[in-house]
C-alpha cells in the first residue's frame, strides 16, 4: 500500500487516517504509536503474481510493515531508523528465518567507495576515499534490534556484493531465490563460502580488514553495495516480531577520526534503548 507520513500534529489529530488494519503502530490499548518525532510508514505483503525469476517464490502469508523515522535532538540529526514489523498471517511456523539489509551507498562518487565491517560491532559502513579530500565522511548501519537472544552485536553474515555483472557477487546475476538465501548467508552466487584473499580461509564475512592501514581484507574502490545479515530465528504462526536498523553518517578531518565517530554513535544509540525499543 502507499507511503504514509506522520508528524506529530497528525498524529495528534484523531481525523488523520491511521491504517490500524494493513499493521499501522498501535498500543495494546488501540491507540496509536509515533516512533521518533516523525515517520513514515508502508506495509507489503507477497506478491504471488510476480513473474521475473529471482521474485517467483515469496514467502507465503508474510506481512511486513516499515516505519522510517527520526529524531530532532541536534546529536541525532545524522541518524536515521528503520524498523520492519513482520508477521506470519499464514497457519504455519516460519523456521529459520535470516533477515537481511542491503544498502548501495554512495559518497564522493558513486564508482570510487568501498565497504567495511567491523566484526566485532556488527557494523557496515562505506568510507570516503582515502586520499585526496579535507573532509572525511563515514556512513553505516547496523541491527539494534532483532527477535533471536544475542548478547553480541555481530551479524551472522556480511556479503560481497557488487553492482556490476559478476558471477560470484554481482548483484543482477541473482536470478533465482535460492541465490538470495546462499547470498544471506555469506555465500557466493554459486552456493560456495567466500574466501578470505589474506588467509586462504572459508569466511561469511567480507571485508573485515582496516582501511585506515590496508591490513587484512579491505574492498577495493569500486561502485559498492553491502548486504549484512542476521539470524535465523522462529516466527510462529500469529507472531510479529520487530527487526530495527539504525543508520549514521559522520564527518572528520581524516579517514580513521570518521570511522571512529561513526562507530561510537552506533555504539551509543544501541545503548539508548529507548530510541528504538517501543
Amino acid at each position: 500500500m502507499g507511503v504514509y507520513h506522520f508528524s506529530y500534529d497528525r498524529f495528534s489529530d484523531p481525523s488523520y487516517p491511521w491504517p490500524i488494519d494493513f499493521g499501522a503502530p498501535v498500543q495494546s490499548s488501540g491507540l496509536r504509536i509515533l516512533y521518533g518525532d516523525a515517520m513514515t510508514w508502508s506495509a507489503m505483503q507477497s506478491d504471488f503474481t510476480q513473474t521475473v525469476p529471482v521474485l517467483s517464490d515469496p514467502i507465503e502469508g508474510l506481512r511486513i510493515t516499515q516505519s522510517v523515522f527520526g529524531y530532532q535532538r541536534s546529536d541525532l540529526r545524522n541518524v536515521l531508523f528503520v524498523r520492519y514489523d513482520l508477521k506470519n498471517m499464514g497457519s504455519s511456523s516460519l523456521t529459520d528465518v535470516l533477515v537481511g539489509y542491503y544498502s548501495d551507498t554512495d559518497l564522493a562518487n558513486p564508482f570510487n567507495n568501498a565497504v567495511g565491517y567491523d566484526a566485532d560491532r556488527g557494523i557496515t559502513y562505506t568510507p570516503t576515499p582515502a586520499d585526496g579530500f579535507t573532509t572525511y565522511y563515514a556512513a553505516g548501519y547496523a541491527f539494534v534490534e532483532i527477535p533471536i537472544l544475542d548478547p553480541t552485536h555481530g551479524a551472522s553474515a556480511h556479503r560481497v556484493m557488487w553492482k556490476e555483472e559478476h558471477p560470484l557477487y554481482g548483484e543482477t546475476n541473482l536470478v533465482v531465490p535460492s541465490q538470495v538465501l546462499d547470498a544471506l548467508k555469506g555465500r557466493d552466487n554459486n552456493g560456495a563460502p567466500m574466501i578470505d584473499p589474506t588467509t586462504g580461509q572459508e569466511t561469511a564475512y567480507a571485508f573485515s580488514g582496516n582501511p585506515t592501514t590496508g591490513t587484512g581484507w579491505v574492498d577495493e574502490m569500486r561502485d559498492v553495495c553491502s548486504l549484512m545479515a542476521k539470524g535465523p530465528f522462529q516466527l510462529e504462526a500469529g507472531d510479529e516480531r520487530a527487526v530495527t536498523v539504525v543508520w549514521a553518517v559522520e564527518e572528520a578531518g581524516s579517514l580513521e577520526a570518521a570511522l571512529i565517530r561513526l562507530k561510537a554513535k552506533i555504539d551509543n544509540v544501541r545503548l539508548e534503548t529507548r530510541l528504538w525499543n517501543f
